[in-house]
């Protein structure tokens, strides 16, 4: 009985003895390695990073622009679709601001203007502006070129916008005018890239979105 009792303790005992190796091995295996976990760590910060898109980046400086294409300053062309079912979307942030206001400073209201020259023979149909002081004026340049109506964007959920300006617009052309943060967030939806992001500190960049609908785009980056 004494053997029985202690062949019975042995064979109760297995399960969590097995249970006991198991874990071992997957801690040996799956452990804390410092490669492992400096790797792990590297990746969440570039994932982290965003991919900013700077002047330096764009393809080049808008020449010319008409109702069929945009002309670069490295001779490049650039042909605006005629699909019916393509909406052409603008996208630009608003342009320099006196310091401790939200009206737009003298280099703005110049870079305004220059900006409403670039696109007075774009044919926009609509100039959209967020709400804040310094988009509207910037807009309302642009929009007096093109004797285009201008309107606010009704809604603070940008991935509404970028789909209401797709859907709305086929076969048309229309600018926004926002700040940096509403333009990176509108590119992100377009592109399906959560990364993508416009400088804070950059007034030149311009956008050219050709889109068929969310994630369905074709983008142009540009200076003006």
């Amino acid at each position: 009985m004494p053997e029985m009792n202690t062949t019975m303790k042995l064979f109760r005992a297995l399960p969590g003895f097995l249970f006991f190796v198991a874990m071992a091995g997957l801690l040996l295996a799956c452990g804390p390695d410092k490669d492992v976990r400096e790797q792990a760590t590297q990746m969440a910060i570039e994932e982290s990073i965003p991919e900013l898109l700077p002047a330096a980046r764009a393809e080049g400086k808008i020449v010319s622009l008409d109702t069929n294409r945009i002309v670069l300053d490295n001779t490049s062309v650039i042909d605006l679709p005629k699909d019916k079912d393509v909406a052409t979307i603008f996208l630009v942030r608003n342009a320099e601001t006196k310091e401790g206001s939200t009206a737009l400073s003298e280099q703005g209201m110049a870079r305004a203007g220059f900006l409403a020259t670039q696109l007075q023979n774009a044919h926009l149909l609509q100039v959209f502006c967020s709400k804040d002081n310094a988009s509207l004026q910037t807009a309302n340049f642009v929009a007096r070129s093109n004797e285009a109506e201008l309107n606010y964007l009704n809604t603070w959920d940008t991935r509404e916008m970028a789909a209401t300006l797709v859907s709305s617009y086929h076969g048309k052309r229309v600018l926004l005018v926002a700040t940096p943060q509403v333009v990176s967030s509108m590119l992100q939806h377009y592109t399906g890239n959560k990364k993508l992001k416009t400088p804070d500190n950059e007034y030149e960049n311009i956008y050219v979105i050709f889109a068929k609908g969310l994630g369905e785009v074709e983008l142009h980056h540009l200076l003006f």
